[in-house]
């Protein structure tokens, strides 16, 4: 058991920056689609499905290519003039954005780091408190 208490802080670490990642580029990814979907002329609620769309494609592979690649398609077929390189322009753009408001969020509550290592070092504390055998387990605890 001590394995797995002492990889614990490793992998949430690595987890927490995997997900913060993700949703970044997933916040990202909705920003861009907003931003194409006025482009295209799409309706509140259609561009709203269509930024959907855009996320959902962004979480086939890792980077921006499969972002790009919709983005461009959809122009492509509604004959709007674009490149390739305003979209990568546009998603440089909101990547800033959705960084800038992250960090102006993380400064307004604990961070999670901070937050998982109080609970880490709490459940060490529990274990080390809890009783072994298990005659001392079945005992009421006193109020």
């Amino acid at each position: 058991m001590s394995n797995t208490v002492s990889e614990a802080p490793r992998n949430l670490a690595a987890q927490f920056a995997t997900e913060s990642t993700d949703r970044l580029n997933a916040r990202r990814n909705m920003r861009v689609g907003l931003w194409a979907g006025a482009k295209l002329g799409l309706p509140e609620e259609r561009r709203a499905v269509y930024a959907l769309e855009v996320m959902l494609s962004g979480m086939i592979d890792l980077g921006h290519d499969d972002v790009t690649d919709k983005i461009m398609h959809d122009f492509n077929k509604h004959e709007i003039p674009m490149t390739r390189g305003q979209i990568l322009a546009q998603l440089s753009k909101e990547h800033y954005c959705v960084m800038t408001l992250s960090h102006l969020n993380e400064a307004r509550r604990p961070a999670a780091r901070f937050i998982a290592a109080h609970a880490l070092s709490a459940l060490r504390r529990t274990e080390t408190t809890l009783p072994t055998d298990k005659s001392s387990a079945s005992k009421p605890i006193p109020l």
